[in-house]
């Protein structure tokens, strides 16, 4: 079971990978005049979105003679600005939802980013809040008052979270907010 779920991952980093050469490949012009550095813009180091950047790095490396593609700490937000602009970053992990706020100009985004385009679906899942057992949590009320550890501040999660606890009528002074992950 193990092993096939290894070859699962494997499979689907070598197919991202692949997409990712045809996009870099696949743009108007010569093989002159295609990208020799690329830049991909990930989540902090350590995380998924960072490991699976670097191993995707690795392998379009090693496939494509010649490119450099250095896999970078990011934040999903602000990897979408990075990517806007084009300068400092061609590729980075992001939520859709973070691409919709940031072409509408909703918070925190101050600017229309009409340059960022959804290559393909990458990581899939939710965020979730778990607490101790202990902890007597039971609903979004039981919070105000706990130590509360987040996800790292300007984050889609963190913003997420934020916007999850301003319904229930919880602000982050609430909340006795501990050391942020990430």
């Amino acid at each position: 079971m193990r092993k096939g779920r290894t070859v699962l991952r494997m499979t689907w980093c070598v197919t991202l990978c692949m997409v990712f050469a045809v996009a870099l490949v696949s743009t108007p012009g010569t093989a002159a005049e295609a990208p020799k550095k690329v830049t991909f813009v990930a989540g902090t180091v350590g995380g998924s979105w960072y490991n699976t950047a670097a191993v995707m790095a690795e392998i379009l490396m090693k496939e494509i003679p010649g490119l450099n593609v250095t896999a970078t700490s990011g934040i999903s937000l602000g990897n979408v600005r990075l990517v806007n602009e084009g300068r400092d970053a061609h590729f980075g992990w992001t939520y859709l939802n973070s691409i919709f706020k940031a072409r509408m100009v909703e918070p925190p985004f101050k600017k229309k980013h009409m340059n960022v385009r959804v290559v393909l679906p990458g990581m899939l899942g939710s965020p979730y809040l778990v607490c101790n057992k202990k902890a007597g949590i039971k609903d979004w009320g039981d919070l105000i008052g706990k130590r509360v550890l987040t996800a790292q501040l300007g984050g889609a999660n963190e913003d997420l979270f934020r916007k999850t606890l301003a319904l229930y009528g919880i602000t982050y002074d609430d909340i006795r907010q501990s050391r942020r992950l990430g």
